[in-house]
């Protein structure tokens, strides 16, 4: 049967096959370039998660993180994916579908500091292809909006947020999920951000010892070996926060306290002086 996309594409990835917009100017351009982004974040939280386990996933887009998460907790486990924008979550579900995964459940609601209804910017962004920087805003697409203290399982081992600096409320609507769970976290942090610094601060008050890590969008050995960097150095700066009593990190620089901003120079001193590598991607460490 012949398919004619218009507003898709299908790109073969590290996942699997992927749908992604065709004017999506960072996912879309990815995955048809190198079949990965950002893959940094998933070798990460895979660290951290096992066969068996349950995972959240908020802020879960077309599902390069979904993927990987269900591969990594088999059938014997769940990942439990939260994207609001819609054709995210239709591209989110195909590719489900595609690569046969049954052990994901999809919502549409975004997880909040209550209950009800808001609104997504995502008519804002789509039109120049940044379908991830749609955020909560005053107008928009309107979307219902939960607690993840509403959401039930009986186990947690991960979570990763990524909404567009709407982290901080996130973490108010799940305190008590958070604190009977106690997973490892891995959150998207900014500089200069009030509610970073909030969040930050909450896990340092419950014992969590949180970690800088900055994810590139390229890596070297990508799945399509296209050593071409398009953007040099671009990514995302995350936190991963564990919690004190887990088994922590040697490879990634802790923060010492929650108020402290992310420096570049810092992070290098911290990879010369124990001789560790910068696997996931480019920075210059003379």
């Amino acid at each position: 049967m012949e398919v004619n996309l218009k507003n898709f594409q299908v790109t073969d990835t590290i996942h699997g096959t992927m749908v992604s917009l065709k004017n999506d100017a960072v996912l879309g351009q990815w995955l048809k370039k190198y079949g990965e982004w950002s893959q940094g974040e998933n070798i990460i939280m895979s660290k951290f998660v096992s066969k068996g386990d349950i995972v959240i996933d908020i802020g879960a887009n077309i599902g390069t993180t979904v993927l990987s998460l269900s591969k990594k907790v088999s059938n014997e486990g769940k990942v439990l994916a939260f994207e609001p924008q819609s054709l995210m979550a239709q591209c989110l579900q195909t590719n489900l579908s595609l690569n046969d995964i049954t052990n994901v459940i999809v919502d549409t609601a975004a997880i909040s500091d209550k209950n009800g209804w808001t609104f997504l910017n995502d008519a804002t962004f789509s039109g120049i292809g940044r379908y991830g920087e749609a955020g909560i805003s005053d107008a928009g697409t309107r979307i219902k909006t939960i607690k993840l203290d509403e959401v039930k399982v009986p186990k947690c081992n991960l979570i990763k947020i990524d909404v567009e600096s709407y982290e901080w409320e996130v973490i108010q609507g799940g305190q008590n999920f958070l604190k009977e769970h106690r997973p490892v976290l891995y959150m998207e942090a900014k500089n200069n951000v009030d509610g970073t610094k909030k969040y930050l601060k909450w896990l340092f008050d419950n014992e969590w010892r949180c970690y800088w890590h900055f994810a590139f969008w390229f890596r070297k050995n990508n799945y399509k070996n296209d050593t071409n960097d398009i953007q040099p150095g671009t990514g995302d700066m995350n936190i991963l926060a564990v919690p004190s009593k887990d088994n922590q990190p040697n490879d990634l620089l802790e923060l010492s306290s929650y108020d402290e901003d992310w420096d570049q120079n810092k992070l290098i001193d911290f990879y010369k002086s124990n001789n560790l590598k910068i696997e996931f991607g480019e920075m210059n460490l003379d």
